[in-house]
């Protein structure tokens, strides 16, 4: 009844009858041995979770039968019963002694099985929640995995490991020895693989005849293989493949698992590109960015390509494209959706990270249309612009940089207005020293406190003493200066001896004292 109840799934039920003494158990159901008894006991006990409970149960079972029938599967499922408990390490030294005696045996589906088994408890990813829970041992699950191709177990086994292999390397990050295996898989599995690009077999058309079985993960397998070309900037040779992948899925020569397709397609966007972010065809990356984003808009990536398309635009010197591909991005927001249209999976916390990296991004992208619109000298935008995002992101990590945008605006629109004055006709420059003079003085009382103001001062000297020194190219200067010059020369002295007056140990005052020297020395003396 005990076994049965263990069938069904009952384990509190079939421990509380195995708990017994195991001769009164015997004597009661004679079929059953003394040995096989405390089996059922420690297997009930593993499966109902009293892993601690279910080891002794083992090592009372080889104590007592040392050369039992059932003293490997004992051995067995107290290593099963220790990896559930986390002690991996103690789990695999078992594993390991039994090893030499299991490959020798006709039981190779379950040999692999077991070692599958065993690496699948290495790779597991712990609950967060879980504290004292150890850390997944990827290169340990890898050589395990590795193992089983050594067992002359069935095709589909091998072909699982093998696959198992790829995705342990991709997680240590060992990109050569994931381009190596994804070779060796799809030579093993995939009777459509035609060798590697630009390779003799593929250039004269070969067939693949080693694969005589379809592996199930083929698709998956070329996707990890760009994936880690692309990891080892080998980026155009990704580009390749993932052309080939996508064209062989779409036309239905190769299986299309849910999420890979959208997971290629982004990960030949991030192939596409150089080292540094750029790209040699920006019109032709934003435009397959914009397919990406039309046809897998749930994508895991989706959200963050779409901050992209305008970023990349930004990089290569596209401002208006940006600012209006920019404005797109705030009123056309990807949704932020948990069923991902991927291969990959996401805890609730990488979800939550997402949402919050998908706001940053949105003030980001208010604060970077000011940006253009400044580098565009469009003043009025860029004010409006950093304007509205302190407004819409008062806590935000770009209010500052907002607040010393619209400084930088009034700045570089007075800095504009003075480079205006040379290239002036003759009769507009006097209106356009004004029109910039008039610009410092409303920077200085907009921001009476910025580190900027010995500068200005400087600067709003410096325009009518030009001023006055320009007229000496109208004609030769007289020995004393015109009434007109010494105007100007006095309001440049005037704004200097502020300058002096307000901030005396600055360099900008250092300048003032050498010009009024020499205005004193020269014109006005």
């Amino acid at each position: 009844r005990a076994a049965d109840l263990i069938r069904g799934r009952q384990y509190a039920e079939a421990v509380e009858i195995l708990r017994g003494d195991p001769a009164t158990l015997v004597a009661k159901t004679p079929e059953i041995t003394r040995d096989k008894v405390l089996l059922l006991r420690a297997r009930a006990l593993h499966l109902d979770g009293k892993h601690a409970e279910a080891e002794v149960a083992c090592d009372r079972l080889l104590a007592e039968f040392p050369q039992g029938a059932w003293r490997h599967k004992a051995k067995f499922l107290k290593a099963h019963a220790l990896a559930a408990d986390g002690r991996y390490e103690d789990a695999l030294a078992i594993y390991e002694a039994e090893a030499a005696r299991l490959f020798s045996e006709a039981r190779k589906d379950e040999v692999a099985q077991s070692l599958i088994g065993f690496a699948a408890m290495f790779a597991k990813v712990p609950d967060p929640a879980d504290l004292d829970a150890p850390k997944p041992d990827y290169q340990k699950a890898y050589k395990l995995y590795k193992e089983v191709l050594d067992v002359q177990c069935s095709v589909a086994l091998r072909e699982e490991a093998h696959f198992a292999m790829i995705r342990m390397n991709g997680h240590l990050q060992g990109w050569d020895t994931v381009l190596a295996d994804a070779l060796s898989y799809l030579q093993t599995y995939d009777p459509t693989w035609r060798g590697e690009m630009d390779s003799q077999e593929r250039l004269t058309f070969q067939k693949n005849t080693v694969a005589t079985h379809i592996g199930a993960h083929r698709s998956e397998v070329r996707y990890r293989m760009a994936e880690a070309l692309h990891r080892s900037n080998r980026r155009s040779l990704a580009v390749r493949y993932l052309d080939e992948l996508l064209d062989e899925m779409d036309a239905g020569r190769l299986e299309a698992p849910a999420g890979l397709p959208a997971d290629a397609t982004w990960l030949k966007l991030m192939a596409m590109r150089l080292d540094g972010g750029r790209v040699d065809d920006v019109a032709r990356w934003v435009t397959s960015a914009r397919a990406y984003l039309g046809k897998f808009p749930g994508h895991l990536h989706a959200a963050a390509t779409a901050f992209m398309v305008p970023s990349m635009l930004a990089s290569h010197e596209q401002a208006e494209k940006a600012i209006v591909a920019f404005r797109e991005f705030l009123e056309k927001p990807i949704p932020i959706v948990k069923d991902l249209d991927s291969l990959e999976t996401e805890s609730p916390a990488a979800f939550v990270r997402r949402q919050e990296k998908a706001a940053r991004n949105r003030e980001e992208a208010s604060y970077q249309i000011g940006v253009l619109h400044l580098r565009l000298n469009q003043f009025v935008e860029a004010r409006a612009s950093w304007t509205r995002t302190a407004k819409d992101y008062p806590n935000g990590s770009r209010w500052a940089d907002s607040q010393q945008g619209l400084v930088d605006v009034d700045l570089q629109e007075a800095m504009q207005a003075i480079r205006g004055i040379a290239d002036a006709a003759d009769g507009e420059k006097e209106a356009q020293a004004a029109r910039a003079s008039g610009l410092l003085q409303v920077f200085l009382k907009s921001h009476p406190l910025s580190k900027r103001a010995p500068r200005i001062l400087f600067l709003m000297g410096r325009i009518p003493h030009q001023s006055a020194l320009d007229m000496d190219a109208v004609e030769p200067p007289a020995a004393k200066s015109t009434a007109a010059q010494e105007e100007l020369f006095e309001r440049a002295v005037k704004v200097w001896d502020e300058l002096l007056s307000k901030y005396p140990d600055t360099n900008e005052a250092t300048q003032a004292r050498e010009h009024i020297g020499r205005i004193y020395e020269e014109r006005l003396g």
